[in-house]
């Protein structure tokens, strides 16, 4: 790791340096016709030495000049750049925040219908919370909201964007995704919360999550395959909770 950064440092130098000699190079050039086109005639300065100058007040002028200024652009374009994907993610999950979530599934759903296989948005949320909080206090129910991330992470692929779209709540796209698939990989996260150990929860209260989602390849918006995802999730609250309530867009749609 620490020779890729090197590796790339010296990268970062070198094209830095590359585009200050271009542009003396260039600034070298439209000097030189400027002296042969304008003191061509004038016979006080000779036609010479007014090109040696157009050629030598660049090199020594301008090339510390351009790596400078060249050298400050790029580091505001990576700052610029590390800040953005800073934004995109939860401070303390790691996942993307609600508004990167969005912006990835409706990218994906933005897709021609050649590029865009079948898929399914799940949304997970930990069970009784508040108890958690209420009882072990925040920063143990902060170290729950953690350990779900991390154990989506295990599960998910990682070309599979998470998002904490709420407090407790989390979302997934699985790209590639059936109903079969969509449910086996919803109850590997849930059994992956069940068995999580968080510390400072009590050893006889279960962490455990209620997932819903919605299967579809058609078109349809980020809102329809919310609102129905949303629906299913809380079915499964409303089925006892720790339960998976996966199912197609149109069978959803078609109950409603």
């Amino acid at each position: 790791m620490q020779s890729r950064q090197n590796k790339s440092g010296q990268w970062r130098r070198v094209s830095t340096l590359s585009l200050a000699v271009l542009a003396t190079l260039v600034c070298m050039a439209g000097s030189a016709v400027y002296a042969v086109f304008y003191y061509l005639g004038d016979v006080d300065i000779p036609i010479g030495k007014a090109v040696v100058a157009s050629l030598i007040l660049p090199i020594f002028v301008g090339t510390p000049i351009y790596y400078i200024l060249f050298r400050r652009i790029r580091a505001l374009t990576f700052r610029a750049m590390r800040l953005e994907s800073e934004n995109r993610r939860d401070g303390l999950t790691r996942c993307l925040t609600q508004t990167a979530f969005h912006h990835e599934v409706t990218r994906f759903l933005g897709c021609p219908g050649s590029e865009r296989q079948r898929a399914a948005l799940l949304i997970i949320d930990a069970d009784h919370f508040k108890q958690i909080n209420d009882t072990f206090g925040h920063h143990v129910g902060d170290d729950a909201i953690k350990t779900i991330a991390q154990r989506l992470r295990s599960v998910v692929r990682m070309r599979d964007p998470i998002g904490r779209i709420g407090g407790e709540e989390f979302s997934v796209l699985l790209r590639d995704a059936d109903l079969n698939v969509a449910q086996a990989v919803a109850e590997r996260i849930r059994t992956a919360v069940n068995l999580a150990d968080v510390p400072g929860i009590a050893p006889d209260t279960c962490l455990s999550v209620s997932i819903g989602g919605t299967v579809f390849e058609n078109e349809v918006t980020f809102a329809e395959i919310f609102s129905t995802a949303d629906k299913r999730l809380y079915a499964a609250k409303a089925d006892g909770r720790n339960r998976v309530d996966i199912g197609p867009l149109e069978e959803q749609q078609y109950a409603a």
